[in-house]
């Protein structure tokens, strides 16, 4: 019953302590605004990731980012290749803190 899973004693290592870059680490202490209400993007409802439950869902290392609710049939967004339920922390190349930025 134990012969799945990581097995390299180097990666599990790796596993235990995340690496989290420089950048990520300035971010998450910024303040944020973490404002609560769907916003539209490319035809799509979009929202912050607010709290410790979606935190854990989406295994973040904090408030950062942006969900996609819902993305309607032939919106923009969905032409640009957004699904619904899906996580951006970054979109063309630039990051992500919230649907504000």
């Amino acid at each position: 019953m134990d012969q799945f899973g990581v097995t390299n004693p180097k990666l599990k290592a790796l596993a235990l302590s995340p690496f989290i870059s420089a950048e990520n680490k300035a971010l998450l202490n910024e303040p944020v605004i973490r404002d609560t209400n769907m916003r539209d993007f490319l035809g799509a409802e979009v929202k912050n990731i607010i709290g410790q439950v979606e935190i854990s869902a989406y295994g973040l290392p904090g408030e950062i980012g942006v969900l996609t609710v819902q993305v309607p049939s032939s919106s923009t967004a969905e032409n640009d290749g957004l699904k619904d339920l899906e996580f951006a922390a970054s979109f063309l190349c630039c990051t992500v803190l919230n649907v504000l930025s």
